[in-house]
């Protein structure tokens, strides 16, 4: 959507907004007046002041003693009414505040900007209609924490590395010059972590290996799951997982998780962008390069780095470069400042992040990030 299709859209919900707001101040003021007719009357005589004001300025023209005396009896008067119509407010059934607007934004009173500056809520308003398509939305309908199901992972413990099949028997062999000689000594196989800090160790590595072994996807996945829902449920409030790094090989649902934290932050009224790392930054590459630029929502890189939340699908399938590196810490750098949080999915393990990225984005993740790696079978093959 081009910049002044989506400027003239929320201008026209914010119009929307006043009259709605305006429609129930009325019902809530009818309401107010049948209950206690003495309001209405306190109302009428409250906005005749004005006219009243003009009317004595007018009349004493020139006589600026006598105008002073006017004005000042008419502000004690509107004083007193005015005290009188908050004792009757008191006695309201709708509360004391009934008939005062009720905006969807108090800040800029549903007009979109204060001080001819745009408000916050028309930020959020433009970067929602930016971001969401109709497309996405359906996704989100069909990927949610409603619609998880736990029985498409197995119950059996995984093994990412079964052992090959045994040889055929000797017997059968014709060549005996592939028999095995029965007094050498097999080779040792490398260890994939010996050197390695533990914790940045390959999910392919031993201790992993005992993990996959020992914990059967389907339990694994029901632990991942909940920590989603944790994320979700305390977001904004201060506690638990700021931001994740979901990560394990293709299938195994990182993206459906996704989908299900994108909707349940969505639905609690927070700004969400959700963009998969090829898509962010090729149009962070358009920007660069002043190309493709109507297919680029305005203020691209503020709304990541601003966002209430930013979920960056499928890290490590975008074109690696020197760019895509300065452009990836310095988002993930100023969220961390900013203290906004962050959910990334890769099917890259840890090692092979270290040998993608710089230093720098590695540290960011591992040192700021709750890690949750998924295993087993290829979903994809299971459906």
């Amino acid at each position: 959507m081009e910049y002044k299709d989506a400027y003239a859209e929320i201008m026209r919900m914010y119009d929307k907004d006043r009259i709605e707001c305006f429609h129930e101040r009325n019902r809530r003021r009818d309401a107010a007046y049948a209950e206690i007719p003495e309001l209405e009357g306190v109302d009428g005589e409250i906005a005749s002041f004005a006219i009243k004001a003009a009317k004595y300025i007018l009349e004493h023209q020139g006589d600026t003693t006598s105008e002073g005396i006017a004005l000042a009896l008419l502000k004690q008067r509107h004083e007193e009414v005015l005290k009188e119509r908050a004792e009757l407010l008191q006695k309201c059934t709708l509360g004391p505040n009934c008939l005062d607007p009720v905006y969807k934004c108090p800040k800029c009173q549903d007009t979109g900007f204060i001080e001819n500056q745009k408000c916050a809520c028309f930020q959020a308003r433009m970067i929602k209609l930016n971001y969401s398509s109709s497309n996405l939305e359906n996704i989100l309908q069909k990927e949610n924490f409603d619609t998880f199901n736990l029985k498409l992972f197995s119950e059996l413990p995984f093994d990412p590395n079964p052992k090959p099949k045994p040889d055929p028997d000797p017997k059968l062999d014709p060549d005996p010059k592939s028999k095995p000689d029965p007094k050498s000594k097999p080779e040792p196989k490398p260890n994939p972590n010996e050197g390695k800090d533990s914790d940045l160790a390959d999910p392919s590595g031993k201790k992993a290996e005992d993990k996959h072994l020992k914990v059967p996807p389907r339990k694994n996945m029901k632990s991942m799951y909940n920590r989603c829902k944790s994320f979700v449920e305390n977001f904004g409030k201060g506690t638990g997982d700021k931001n994740l790094f979901i990560h394990g090989k293709a299938g195994l649902g990182k993206t459906f998780l996704c989908s299900c934290i994108a909707k349940a932050i969505l639905d609690k009224e927070y700004v969400v962008i959700y963009n998969t790392a090829p898509a962010l930054f090729d149009m962070l590459s358009d920007v660069r390069f002043g190309k493709n630029l109507e297919r680029v929502p305005p203020n691209l890189r503020s709304d990541m780095e601003t966002c209430d939340l930013l979920i960056l699908d499928d890290l490590g399938s975008e074109m690696v470069t020197t760019a895509t590196n300065s452009d990836l810490f310095a988002i993930l750098n100023e969220r961390l400042r900013m203290n906004k949080s962050t959910v990334i999915s890769s099917n890259l393990n840890p090692q092979e992040m270290q040998a993608i990225y710089t230093d720098r984005i590695v540290s960011r993740i591992w040192g700021n990030y709750a890690r949750l790696e998924l295993y087993g079978p290829d979903l994809r093959y299971r459906k």
